[in-house]
């Protein structure tokens, strides 16, 4: 019995620094889509008697990152569009159409920050996470007022 105690012990231990030295050997691409299986800036631990970080912190968060800048200049170009044509008409717009725009060239996007030294970091496994369309209408809203009604706001959850 002890001797199986011991090989267990011995066999998780081996796991784990294994484990160790993947995650370092990993290239800072993979590093980072694991980034989020840990504990976030704002949280001490992944325990469960934490609560979950709202959509709003992670919003927060995700626009403090690097390359998030260059998804909101993109996200911005297509929106200028808009609120031109907003405008001229008042012909509303979805900031999911714009979202998802902006989804179709993350290549090009990706392609800029990396030009300049950064990368796009996902959020819960996605780089454009859909859970952020109504903080980046806000966020917009917020920055070009001249747009005011462009965008069918809602209340948010959570």
């Amino acid at each position: 019995m002890n001797i199986l105690l011991a090989l267990s012990i011995c066999f998780i231990y081996i796991a784990r620094m294994k484990t160790n030295t993947l995650y370092h050997s990993m290239s800072p691409a993979t590093q980072q889509d694991d980034l989020f299986s840990q504990p976030l800036p704002w949280r001490k631990s992944m325990s469960d008697t934490e609560p979950e970080p709202t959509t709003a912190d992670g919003f927060e968060y995700w626009k403090s990152l690097p390359g998030s800048r260059h998804v909101l200049r993109q996200v911005y170009r297509f929106a200028s569009y808009y609120g031109e044509r907003y405008k001229r008409t008042g012909r509303m717009v979805s900031v999911k159409l714009i979202w998802e725009q902006t989804r179709d060239h993350i290549k090009e996007v990706r392609k800029r920050a990396k030009a300049q030294g950064t990368d796009l970091m996902k959020w819960k496994g996605y780089i454009l996470n859909n859970d952020f369309t109504p903080y980046v209408a806000r966020h917009i809203l917020e920055h070009r007022t001249d747009w005011e009604g462009m965008f069918e706001l809602r209340e948010m959850k959570g």
